[in-house]
């Protein structure tokens, strides 16, 4: 493209434009603080399991603060469901915790889905996965 074709666009067209980027967590589960043990390994997991990639997003809640929970799932996986999002995947790996259902009342509605989670919980409990290598984890919702 030459560059007499290259012409502004003038800041009135994007002046009425809400801010593109929201405040989110992740539904259900706790990743470890990044200065706790598993919490670089954990928000690295997050990145390769993220990063440059299109996801689909539930939107399970939204706080009266704008801040949204989600559940994300990568479609290239091809799973699907709870046990398929990258929130359970991330607690299989033992990478991160489940919250606890009396932390946040709207979760109970979700029964399900932290069943899910929760099994998944014990699962990589079982298997010495991530934080739970040496036993209990060091950083939780209880502590």
């Amino acid at each position: 493209m030459k560059l007499e074709s290259i012409r502004s666009l003038g800041q009135s067209s994007f002046g009425s434009l809400p801010g593109q980027a929201k405040d989110a967590t992740l539904s259900f589960i706790t990743l470890p603080p990044r200065d706790a043990d598993y919490g670089v390994e954990a928000q690295n997991e997050f990145e390769a399991l993220t990063g440059t990639k299109s996801l689909v997003a539930n939107v399970d809640y939204r706080g009266s603060n704008g801040m949204m929970s989600l559940t994300l799932w990568d479609p290239a996986t091809g799973r699907d469901g709870p046990e398929g999002s990258i929130n359970a995947e991330l607690v299989r790996l033992g990478l991160a915790r489940v919250t606890k259902a009396k932390k946040r009342g709207w979760e109970k509605a979700y029964g399900n889905v932290l069943e899910i989670l929760e099994e998944e919980e014990k699962k990589a409990q079982t298997k010495r996965e991530g934080m739970w290598e040496y036993g209990h984890g060091g950083v939780s919702d209880d502590d």
